[in-house]
């Protein structure tokens, strides 16, 4: 028989609520399923499960117990903040949380790199970002992206005026303690072209409301 691993996902939700009783959670996930989640967890059990995976704004650690309940032997979760990691689960599935600033700090190298619906949080060095998501994967490791679709997803992010993320590099603000909303919306050229600059390569893509991709190190970079 096969695995269902849409309800596995949405059995996660439910004991993490019924772990943290946080309705902020069982509302969030509910809402990321409908409108973006699914197509991440379907790129996610296409990669072969190897050793260490890695996912970047872990919220509250949903995505971060599927994988383990999926087979990966290490599952780190970080996160700028740790206000929403449901912490019993964490400790329950054995998996390691960090509070971390990705704009600022090294991130470990890894198998599987999931850095869904984070992209748009952030401004600065954002080429630099997909370096060092290029830099930390382990030779036939995957990066799992997913973001939302400029000039189709409906709410405007606070730099509406901005014509490319090129100009995300001058954007004024405290990149320690940024504001937990959308920056910058993406279109698909851009993000072709910050994998291009980093050595990456789109294996797979969805473009829809969101954009969503599976990516991996071009072998001519190893």
């Amino acid at each position: 028989m096969a695995r269902d691993y849409t309800k596995e996902y949405q059995e996660i939700i439910k004991e993490s609520f019924e772990i943290g009783q946080d309705q902020r959670q069982l509302t969030y996930d509910n809402v990321a399923w409908q409108n973006y989640t699914q197509p991440n967890i379907e790129n996610i059990i296409s990669v072969p499960v190897k050793e260490t995976a890695l996912d970047i704004g872990c919220a509250y650690g949903t995505t971060s117990v599927f994988l383990k309940k999926i087979g990966w032997n290490k599952v780190i979760g970080i996160d700028i903040t740790d206000r929403y990691v449901n912490k019993k689960l964490f400790d329950k599935y054995q998996i390691e949380f960090k509070q971390s600033n990705i704009m600022t700090d090294s991130i470990p190298s890894v198998d599987l790199i999931v850095f869904t619906e984070i992209l748009e949080h952030l401004y600065g060095d954002i080429q630099g970002i997909f370096n060092k998501l290029s830099d930390a994967l382990n030779p036939d490791g995957y990066i799992v992206l997913s973001t939302p679709l400029k000039g189709v997803y409906c709410a405007e992010p606070i730099g509406k005026d901005l014509t490319s993320y090129m100009e995300l590099m001058k954007f004024q603000g405290d990149i320690n303690s940024p504001i937990d909303d959308h920056y910058y919306l993406y279109s698909p050229g851009e993000i072709e072209e910050l994998c291009k600059n980093a050595n990456l390569i789109i294996k797979k893509q969805n473009i829809e409301k969101w954009l969503h991709y599976l990516l991996q190190k071009s072998q001519l970079a190893s």
